[in-house]
């Protein structure tokens, strides 16, 4: 009998494939071609052998059922709409996505067919790949039994093994009852705020979320608080002389602050004189030295939310294109699952640990040795999926394109760090200097051994002037102005923290606390949303990233004004009650309906109040005559900072005033939505109405596609040469189903048959603008040259 495998994409039933090929018992998948269509784009595979059937969906088929689906009509008025709305007894229906029952049908069919005994639930190792092939399996009346096949890693090993526990799917129930319960409420919660806000204010559309309010609130108080702060003055003692010919610059710690009106007066500046004459007149001796050598303590492997702090400190990258990439690596099968919040391994992963530290000695020479401490290894701070490290599958990646070897190398590094046999030792020195009442005490340390920190940039160098015990320190403290700072905008590093961790109060060592917080929900979102959450929020245009830095728009301060005229509570502690109660789902500690339940309360006490918006409004709404080609609402004039445009008072479409926009009789085949005609560079087109949601263009019948005798080694369908940017490529004909593009020839990177004495790593032949040298394969990160 065989074992029908659901994946949850393309990619992944790819690695899949590429694990039951290695097993010696079987034989090797063959690629089936289910239904022919006009094109590679339309038809449908699967993959299948003596014991397994293997197919892919591509994401959600399905979605929740709008209020119209529930009402029982196509369209629905927002002012027609009873709220709150909820469905009778929180009985949630999905209904499947336009341009999937084809595929449903397939999975169906071969769900049922006499010769499959069981199937896998082989979504990604989250809850959301848990309950989005659960929507698939009830949809098919599924009654077969159903293994979960949850890969930490795409590896063969790993899904060999994981094929052979055969560990039921049930096992996995209270993590499902936790993505429907959050999926539930998350819709509940928008869903009727975002009408009840919209129509109320009746000048555009108000998205309202327990997570994106959050973040939007958190940003515009920061904000609001820097707009707000008022500087005061104070003066400071500081002195730079110099001792035996090097300067030592010494900071008083006495404030003279500046009046109530912020002067600082004669008065004022009379008393910080005179205390600073005293000082002056006093001798200042160094009363003690102190030195020894000191272990630094070794970094964590990395959370996605750390990593996306370090790729974007580093190299600008946005959360949302480093948990790309790191997804990218995953579903290669070159490092663990991204979607991560914990810095620790499991205990039982030790052997897979020692694994990758043979593999990356074997092969790179890195010098590593397994560390079992508790600082790496930590059951208490995994809940369901440890640290994101490599795999024993080691890629070349100088083939990678550029993020995507940055990101692998950062994350290569980090496991570095901390399995590399030597530490990181400095010579720490501290300095006690006073005069019998006033003490200042300098810190300085110089390394003695690098250890582990050539695979970071954290190692700092501080040197101290020589000076001993009872050495005299020439000082000359004069008054310095000063005024106190205003808080810093929020960064990605910071507001990342700060989701992580919305209580802390303080960096601390002993990270028992956080994590004991995280694992009971005290966070706002999750590692998997909060970047697509926060692109939302900039699309939105609510908030606004430059660089690494993030501040609220006008947008946002008016969508914040209004929720609080709302009496709609989107406060940080809010946000984490809501998340708290989602929790306490997969703790058993409530069901899906009593969840439900308790968030539409809340719901029902804000509607309830019914507020009088009156004087809110920016605009007056002026109404044309055109309709909108998405929902067919009013479209409504609105000024930007370009001039007039026109926007849907339901939906998010907005156009300009000069585009003209006629829309087609036809309806996309992707979302439902109506197509336009489009003026693009090459001509006219028809495309999707709902961009930047679907970017779904009809393709032109004019041009015959032009397939290379290639098939893809992805889905199976043909390659297809196409035209780009940079002139012709060769890509799947399946897209945008298959993303598969061919890489290029990459010149091959000659070995010089070293290793880099700095890192480990190989060492390469390179060319540079005086010819050929030799330089370690591991740069940026290692830029050691051989001389």
């Amino acid at each position: 009998m065989k074992k029908l495998i659901i994946c949850e994409k393309s990619s992944l039933a790819k690695g899949v494939i590429s694990g039951i090929n290695t097993m010696s018992y079987g034989d090797k998948m063959k690629t089936i071609e289910y239904y022919k269509g006009k094109d590679a784009l339309s038809s449908l595979y699967y993959y299948e052998n003596n014991d397994y059937i293997v197919t892919a969906v591509v994401g959600h088929l399905f979605e929740l059922k709008s209020i119209a689906e529930y009402k029982g009509v196509d369209k629905l008025s927002w002012n027609d709409i009873e709220l709150p709305f909820k469905p009778d007894n929180f009985d949630f229906e999905i209904s499947l996505k336009k341009g999937f029952s084809k595929r449903l049908e397939m999975i169906r069919k071969l769900s049922r067919r006499e010769d499959v005994d069981a199937l896998y639930n082989c979504g990604d190792n989250d809850r959301e790949g848990e309950i989005l092939i659960r929507e698939i399996l009830h949809a098919i009346d599924n009654n077969k039994m159903v293994y979960r096949l949850a890969l930490s890693e795409v590896t063969d090993a790993t899904v060999v093994e994981g094929l052979n526990k055969m560990i039921s799917d049930s096992d996995y129930d209270d993590i499902a009852n936790e993505g429907f319960a959050r999926q539930y409420a998350d819709w509940l919660y928008g869903i009727n705020l975002t009408t009840y806000a919209s129509i109320k204010m009746g000048d555009g559309m108000y998205n309202v979320g327990r997570v994106i309010s959050a973040i939007v609130r958190a940003i515009y108080e920061r904000d609001m608080e820097i707009k707000n702060f008022v500087s005061k003055k104070y003066l400071v003692g500081y002195s730079n002389e110099e001792t035996n010919g090097e300067k030592i610059e010494l900071i008083d710690k006495e404030k003279f602050e500046a009046d109530s009106s912020n002067i600082l007066t004669d008065e004022i500046k009379n008393d910080c004189q005179n205390y600073l004459d005293q000082l002056n007149r006093s001798t200042f001796k160094v009363t003690n030295k102190e030195e020894k050598e000191r272990k630094v303590k070794r970094p964590k492997l990395f959370s996605q939310g750390k990593l996306q702090n370090v790729m974007n400190t580093k190299y600008g990258y946005s959360p949302k294109e480093t948990l790309e990439c790191v997804q990218q690596l995953y579903l290669s099968g070159y490092v663990t699952y991204p979607r991560t919040s914990s810095e620790y391994m499991a205990t039982a992963e030790i052997p897979k640990a020692q694994e990758i530290i043979n593999a990356l000695n074997k092969e790179w020479n890195c010098c590593l040795e397994l560390r079992n401490e508790k600082s790496i290894f930590d059951d208490s701070k995994v809940e369901s999926h440890s640290a994101i490290t490599p795999t024993n599958k080691l890629p070349d990646y100088e083939t990678f394109d550029i993020k995507l070897k940055n990101t692998y190398i950062e994350i290569l590094n980090r496991f570095k760090a901390v399995f590399y046999r030597d530490d990181y030792i400095i010579q720490e020195t501290i300095l006690l200097i006073s005069n019998g009442k006033k003490e200042f005490k300098l810190s300085g340390n110089v390394t003695v051994n690098a250890g582990w920190s050539i695979f970071t940039s954290e190692k700092k160098e501080k040197q101290l002037p020589d000076l001993n015990v009872d050495d005299v320190v020439n000082i000359d403290f004069k008054p310095v102005q000063k005024e106190t700072t205003p808080p810093k905008h929020y960064t990605v590093t910071s507001l990342n923290n700060f989701m992580i961790n919305p209580f802390r109060k303080e960096n601390s060592e002993n990270d028992d606390e956080e994590y004991k917080n995280i694992h009971a929900g005290i966070e706002i979102g999750t590692e998997a949303t909060r970047p697509d959450i926060i692109e939302r929020a900039r699309k939105h245009n609510l908030i606004k990233l430059s660089k690494t830095t993030y501040t609220i728009t006008e947008d946002g301060i008016h969508y914040i004004e209004v929720l609080e005229k709302l009496k709609i509570d989107i406060s940080t502690e809010k946000s984490v009650y809501l998340n708290q109660l989602i929790k306490n789902v997969y703790r058993r500690g409530m069901t899906i309906k009593q969840c439900c339940e308790t968030v539409f309360e809340e719901i029902d006490n804000i509607i309830k109040e019914d507020v009088d918006v009156e004087g809110m409004k920016q605009e007056k709404i002026v109404i044309i005559k055109a309709k909108c080609p998405l929902c067919g609402g009013n479209l409504i004039e609105k000024k930007g900072k370009y001039g007039i445009y026109y926007a849907c008072e339901k939906c998010d479409y907005k156009q300009s005033q000069k585009t003209q926009m006629p829309s087609s009789d036809e309806i996309c085949p992707e979302c439902g939505s109506r197509m336009i005609w489009k003026k693009s560079k090459y001509g006219k087109m028809l495309a999707c109405s709902n961009y930047p949601a679907c970017r779904y263009i009809k393709p032109s019948e004019k041009k015959k596609v032009e397939y290379s005798d290639e098939v893809c080694p992805e889905c199976g369908s043909k390659l297809a040469v196409r035209h780009g940017k940079y002139g012709k490529f060769i890509a799947c004909s399946n897209y945008p189903e298959c993303r598969y593009v061919k890489s290029k020839e990459k010149k091959k990177v000659d070995d010089t048959g070293e290793v880099c004495p700095n890192c480990g790593s190989k060492m390469v032949w390179r060319n540079g603008r005086y010819g050929k040298f030799e330089a370690c394969s591991n740069f940026p990160s290692c830029k050691y040259i051989k001389k």
